[in-house]
Parts: structure tokens; C-alpha cells; sequence
């Protein structure tokens, strides 16, 4: 069982989706699941997120048959195996050491429902 299941619904984020899913792939906890639930793309987003499945096996790429993002977070929640669940959104991405950060204050806290961290502008990432 992985620590840390991530799902990230798309639909057409061809533009952001590498960027997104390098962030996820390169934590310092690898001890993850990556759940890319794809809504029916048609920019690309499915072939690229295949790519990805194809070098990285903590990847379980799934597919929705509607295009909505409720659908797509509770189908990727249907599907996680992790101890706990995270949420990011294709055209977003994570601090390198943000999922080990959550994890161990979820654990070194113990009995949280939910932790939440916060979030910063890219233009204020850049320095």
C-alpha cells in the first residue's frame, strides 16, 4: 500500500499536464500512487499521460465517461490504494517535498481527518 494516492482529474490540459505530473513523479516521498483520471481529451492530455504510465509504474492511469470533475475525483478515490488521499489539479503543481511534509504531519499528529497545506502564485515560486 503506497502512503499517498494523488488523483488529478483532466480534460484538455495538454498545455500544463507535464508539468503537473513531473512535480508529482519527482516527490521525495516515493512511496505514492498517481491517479490521472482523463475525461475525454481531445488535446492530446490521454497520450501524454500514457507516456508517463509507460515509465513509471506507481501510475494508474484511468479513464472517466463524464466530464465532470466531482465524477473524476470520487472515480479516482473509487480506485486509490493509499493511505491517504491528495488532490491536484492538472494545470497546478506540487513543492518537491510537499507530499512527504503532509505525511509526516499526519502521522506525527495522528488521528487527523484531513490536512491542507497552502498555496503560493507561480509568479512568487520563480525566486
Amino acid at each position: 500500500m503506497a502512503k499517498v494516492s494523488v488523483i488529478i482529474p483532466v480534460l484538455n490540459g495538454a498545455e500544463y499536464i507535464r508539468e503537473c505530473m513531473d512535480s508529482i513523479v519527482g516527490q521525495t516521498l516515493s512511496d505514492i500512487e498517481i491517479i490521472p483520471v482523463d475525461a475525454g481529451s481531445t488535446d492530446g492530455t490521454l497520450e501524454i499521460l500514457k507516456e508517463y504510465a509507460k515509465k513509471d509504474t506507481r501510475i494508474k492511469l484511468l479513464t472517466a465517461d463524464k466530464k465532470s470533475m466531482g465524477y473524476q475525483y470520487n472515480l479516482g478515490i473509487q480506485n486509490a490504494d493509499g493511505e491517504y488521499v491528495g488532490f491536484c489539479e492538472s494545470d497546478d503543481y506540487l513543492a518537491s517535498d510537499m507530499l512527504e511534509k503532509l505525511y509526516r504531519t499526519a502521522e506525527e499528529r495522528g488521528e487527523m481527518d484531513f490536512i491542507k497545506s497552502d498555496f503560493f502564485p507561480k509568479q512568487c515560486m520563480k525566486n
